[in-house]
């Protein structure tokens, strides 16, 4: 109950900062991409496996190039010239010039390509390419040329893909092309809405980018891209980088990108609808030795449907533009004050629907559901946070993902610190640890690193890749400090900017960054991402009177028992290392104060408190910082003396609810007896009042108390003594 009181409290401290109710993402099981689907078939599927990853084991699957560039021609006037969206709608022609080097000397080329899309030519260096050399595997999702000749791993070459995409209306299945008419009627929270204007986008996360464009469809392999959209007279459209030149053609225009920074294929985004626009400017500080951009001024630019731009951010409509996007500049300049500066040369979002998902971090320029746009700064956070955590140093392998959502997920916490202080900042992170906890009490659960590729946004993804892994970000700043955390996680920005990271290369990073903790940093990374579970402790109070000091002494063991759940996750560490966070109650409070943290580095752990300046009621192992569960707040049941001389005893006889009770031994002073139930609850004081050397004997009538079985603590001057006692009508 305390826990949920405290809780509360955040709760209350951050709504009270909004004049309006707690939108949805803030006070339900909310993530920007993440849907609970499969969730118990996938954690009976995972016990039947092994956990078997190793701790700096590649598990990139490199092929025998690397890709420099892309770029990409677009021809999407079929799709958006009819009011349909018909399959008779569903399909495009598309060029894709690839240049790459090869790592290796080969005579083939494999890239990746999905059911959606169909060679017309392919060119080498400019030169067609036999139709015999070209074979696709629609099973393995495989374009392969063969018979390639004289390659040599210093030149870069050219392999220009003419293809055409065509779809279908088989939303369930994977798409990566989503076109959608005007008119049409969708529901959001219980309410319906409808297609404002014709619009069509494209998605590609984890890896849908080869159902619109030929590719090297791997987060690791990134290259710049260079594109061009032609669409309509009428539509406008959003895509990575800054918007070169505009082409105006009869009845329809080419919008031309290009983007500075290197991009993964899984990033890349384009949509086109009849936009509204309307933006901002983001000044970087000037003078600073790590901005990695020239340029100070950033322009964020909003793409939306004009029925979403009311004139006021005060307005009441439900979508409102100005009001949602209010932040975005003071986010910005947020998360490059804490992290790095802002480092791409330009940022935006677009707002369509439907939307399978809540957003998406497209590389600067995010796509939102429509309904964000009611009121989502929690995600809208998140995806812009993802511009450090995924875009700017990105997950080499799927597996590797945690480390994108799971910082992103923690900068929803490091803006509601700034907008609510560290309230705020304590519920986000602790509503991630509890909604993994809740997910994971039996420990069945994988390792993150263990997630599937078809599990990362559904089933476990969202306990694991999102709120776990996020609670890693705040575990570390609990152990280092915001001095070192912040200055680490701005040098690891800097060394891998623009480039990718597997697990092995952050934990080697941020131990190599800390080298002289009482803990092994690598090992304490290691074991909350590469296996599975989390420490479950057992508390066992060991108290005994320090009387002739006139202070008590309090010993307790903690004990790791995870390892003893029934069907506890394979490859579960017997023992986590870390902190513990301890809590004494003096009666059924505490304070700050009554916090202990203690390091754990072995199964179980014997801790000496000497100078504790009252005798606490119980214990309990707190997870605000550090990620556990243990057994529900643990009473105290007894002291044991060090002085030599009697201790106190107890005797009781039940009869029924007016049980009797005889103390024997007391010494002269306050004497205190109290009720409480077997979680150390306070039920009611029983006796208080100054005794005489000796003994006491009395009884109570307990009749309101509720049938069970209680604790009955007697303290007499600085000693303290507790028995059981059975009532019963």
């Amino acid at each position: 109950m305390l826990k949920f009181l405290i809780i509360s409290s955040f709760l209350l401290t951050f709504g009270n900062l909004f004049s309006e109710e707690l939108p949805f993402y803030l006070t339900e099981n909310y993530n920007p991409r993440f849907e609970y689907r499969n969730f118990e078939s996938y954690v009976r599927s995972y016990q039947s496996t092994k956990h078997n990853h190793i701790q700096g084991e590649s598990r990139i699957a490199r092929r025998d190039y690397d890709v420099l560039s892309y770029d990409l021609k677009l021809d999407w006037r079929n799709p958006l010239s009819s009011p349909t969206a018909l399959t008779s709608d569903r399909y495009y022609n598309g060029i894709v010039d690839i240049k790459l080097q090869f790592t290796k000397v080969t005579d083939k080329l494999v890239l990746d390509i999905g059911k959606t899309l169909f060679i017309n030519s392919i060119k080498i260096n400019g030169k067609i390419i036999d139709s015999l050399d070209i074979r696709i595997d629609r099973n393995k999702e495989e374009l392969v040329i063969s018979n390639l000749v004289s390659i040599n791993t210093s030149n870069t070459y050219s392999f220009e893909v003419d293809y055409t995409y065509k779809g279908d209306l088989n939303y369930s299945d994977r798409s990566g092309f989503f076109l959608h008419e005007k008119g049409l009627s969708y529901k959001d929270r219980g309410k319906t809405y409808i297609v404002e204007e014709k619009v069509a986008y494209t998605m590609s996360e984890p890896q849908d980018a080869r159902l619109w464009v030929v590719c090297n469809d791997s987060p690791h392999d990134k290259a710049i891209l260079t594109s061009s959209v032609t669409v309509p007279e009428g539509f406008i459209v959003s895509s990575n980088g800054k918007s070169t030149i505009t082409e105006n053609l009869d009845k329809s225009r080419i919008f031309n990108f290009n983007h500075k920074y290197p991009i993964s294929t899984y990033l890349m985004t384009f949509a086109a609808s009849k936009f509204d626009t309307f933006s901002h400017t983001f000044t970087r500080k000037t003078g600073e030795l790590d901005r990695l951009d020239t340029n100070s001024l950033v322009p964020v630019n909003y793409y939306f449907w004009a029925t979403d731009n009311p004139t006021s951010d005060t307005s009441t409509q439900i979508y409102n533009v100005k009001k949602s996007f209010k932040n975005m500049v003071a986010m910005m300049e947020h998360f490059s004050d804490k992290m790095i500066p802002y480092p791409f040369e330009i940022y935006g979002m677009t707002a369509v629907a439907p939307f399978p998902y809540g957003g998406m971090e497209h590389q600067t320029m995010t796509t939102i559901h429509r309904n964000w746009l009611a009121g989502a700064e929690s995600g809208i956070a998140h995806e812009l946070g993802h511009h450090w955590f995924g875009n700017l140093v990105t997950c080499a392998t799927w597996q590797d993902l945690w480390h994108n959502e799971g910082g992103a997920t923690w900068t929803e916490a490091l803006w509601a610190e700034k907008v609510g202080g560290k309230d705020a900042y304590k519920f986000y992170t602790y509503r991630n640890a509890s909604n993994y906890l809740n997910s994971n009490q039996f420990l069945s659960l994988p390792a993150i690193a263990d997630v599937t590729i078809p599990q990362l946004f559904t089933g476990v993804g969202g306990p694991l890749v999102y709120q776990k892994a996020g609670f890693v970000y705040h575990m570390l700043r609990a152990l280092l400090g915001d001095e070192a955390f912040f200055k680490t996680l701005r040098e690891f920005h800097l060394a891998y900017k623009f480039n990718y990271i597997e697990t092995s290369d952050f934990a080697d990073f941020w131990a190599s960054k800390n080298p002289n903790l009482e803990i092994d940093l690598k090992v304490f990374i290691d074991q909350f991402i590469n296996k599975p579970g989390h420490p479950k402790y057992e508390l066992t109070p060991l108290i005994y009177d320090g009387s002739n000091k006139n202070i008590p002494k309090v010993r307790v063991k903690v004990s790791q028992i995870q390892s003893k759940i029934q069907n506890v996750a394979v490859g579960t560490p017997e023992v986590f290392i870390g902190y513990l966070d301890l809590v004494m109650y003096k009666d059924t409070t505490f304070t700050t104060s009554d916090i202990s943290r203690i390091k754990i580095t072995q199964k179980d752990t014997i801790i000496e408190f000497p100078n504790i300046t009252y005798v606490p009621t119980a214990l309990e192992a707190l997870s605000f910082d550090f990620l556990c569960i243990s057994e529900d707040k643990q009473a105290i049941t007894s002291i044991e003396s060090d002085e030599i001389g009697d201790e106190i005893t107890v005797s009781s006889h039940s009869n029924g609810k007016s049980p009797s009770f005889s103390i024997e031994n007391l010494s002269q002073g306050i004497t205190q007896i109290q009720l409480l139930d077997l979680n150390g609850r306070f039920i009611q004081t029983l006796f208080e009042s100054q005794t005489e050397k000796g003994t006491l004997k009395f009884s109570n009538d307990l009749s309101d108390v509720a049938n069970g079985v209680y604790f009955v603590i007697v303290r007499n001057n600085n000693r303290m003594k507790t028995t059981k006692v059975s009532l019963i009508d």
